[in-house]
C-alpha cells in the first residue's frame, strides 16, 4: 500500500501540525483523548486523529514515535478508529513507560499492557 499525504483525512483536526512525505508531527492540546469506561470512570473522544482510508483487506505499516512527556497520562501512538464507540489504540502513555493497548466498541473497552523493550 502506497502512503499518499492527499489520502489523509483528519477527525477533529489539531491546531498545531506538519505533514510531509516521510514525517507526521502533531502537537495536541492539553486534556485530549480516546478513553472509554474503565477503571477511572470517565469518557473522552477529543483526541485528533489522522486517518487514511483502504480497500485492502490484509496491509500493515511501520510506525516510529517521538515525543516529549511533561504530563502524567502524556502519550504518543497510532488508532484505528471507526467512531466514538469503535477503536483501537496503541500507544506509549508516560505513566506507565510500557506500551498500552486501548480497544473500545459494543459498550466495552479493555486494556492491555506490554514492557517496551530497550533500544
Amino acid at each position: 500500500m502506497d502512503f499518499d499525504i492527499n489520502k489523509l483525512k483528519w477527525t477533529r483536526k489539531p491546531a498545531d501540525y506538519t505533514i510531509s512525505k516521510d514525517k507526521i508531527e502533531v502537537i495536541t492540546n492539553p486534556h485530549t483523548d480516546l478513553w472509554q469506561r474503565t477503571y477511572y470512570h470517565f469518557r473522552n473522544d477529543n483526541a485528533p486523529v489522522l486517518q487514511m482510508e483502504t480497500d485492502k483487506k490484509f496491509f500493515s505499516f511501520t510506525v516510529k514515535t517521538v515525543f516529549e512527556s511533561k504530563h502524567r497520562f502524556d502519550q504518543c501512538g497510532i488508532v484505528m478508529y471507526l467512531d466514538s464507540e469503535n477503536w483501537l489504540k496503541g500507544s506509549i502513555p508516560s505513566v506507565y513507560k510500557r506500551i498500552l493497548a486501548d480497544l473500545s466498541g459494543e459498550q466495552l473497552m479493555d486494556i492491555n499492557t506490554r514492557q517496551k523493550k530497550k533500544p
